[in-house]
């Protein structure tokens, strides 16, 4: 049986958190988590159905159907230290500030944004922004025994919807792992030379009515 290696590259929207109100550079910086601090990556459950039933009375030719993306969630497990606890705060926060107005900043036109106030046991219900969700990807890459890329799954339309730090235990000698949850919007399995330069995520994601209208858009749990 072939052995299997991966390696996972974040391409993540993350802002200067230091100022309130927030400045933001019209396109947002991408953020990388260093990929030795990937532990493991759990995918999501993918699901297709073939029915052939073109030969039915009345039937408009085979069908596939997918698991409900709804519910796509994928899960990065992950190596923490004092600087990523601080990095997966301000990742969340990125996606979910309020407020968002665009000014002129010395010449430059810059985005505005003021960090959402989240509480313990919080009820109010934010929504991720779209223009940071369109450039967002997770590209988890299967490398053969030798170490080469054969195929690449390019996770697009990403944003988190929950992180953990881990336990504290003074007792163990275990690294702590802590963990960030994301939603999709789809994903593509391709090459390494395509894995960016695909159009079906762009496609797919300019198709989406609620992320081309206004800033923020439906989460993937209010459809």
């Amino acid at each position: 049986m072939q052995q299997f290696k991966f390696e996972v590259q974040t391409i993540l929207c993350k802002a200067n958190l230091s100022a309130d109100p927030i400045l933001l550079a019209t396109v947002p910086r991408n953020f990388q988590i260093p990929k030795e601090l990937i532990k493991a990556v759990n995918l999501p459950d993918t699901t297709f159905s073939y029915d052939n039933d073109a030969a039915n009375i009345g039937s408009g030719g085979p069908n596939i159907e997918s698991q409900d993306p709804q519910i796509s969630e994928l899960e990065l497990q992950l190596y923490m230290t004092p600087e990523l606890m601080q990095d997966l705060q301000d990742i969340f926060y990125t996606y979910y500030l309020q407020s968002i107005e665009t000014t002129n900043a010395n010449g430059q036109m810059m985005m505005v944004g003021v960090k959402p106030k989240i509480l313990n046991k919080d009820r109010i219900s934010y929504q991720p922004l779209s223009s940071f969700l369109k450039t967002s990807n997770i590209l988890v890459k299967i490398l053969d025994s030798a170490g080469n890329i054969v195929r690449v799954v390019n996770y697009y339309g990403v944003y988190p919807v929950s992180y953990s730090f881990g336990n504290l235990d003074y007792s163990s000698p275990d690294v702590v792992v802590g963990s960030m949850k994301f939603y999709f919007y789809g994903y593509e399995i391709t090459n390494e030379e395509n894995a960016l330069a695909g159009n079906i995520g762009k496609d797919v994601l300019n198709s989406i009515p609620s992320l081309n209208r206004g800033s923020s858009c439906k989460s993937m749990g209010d459809y």
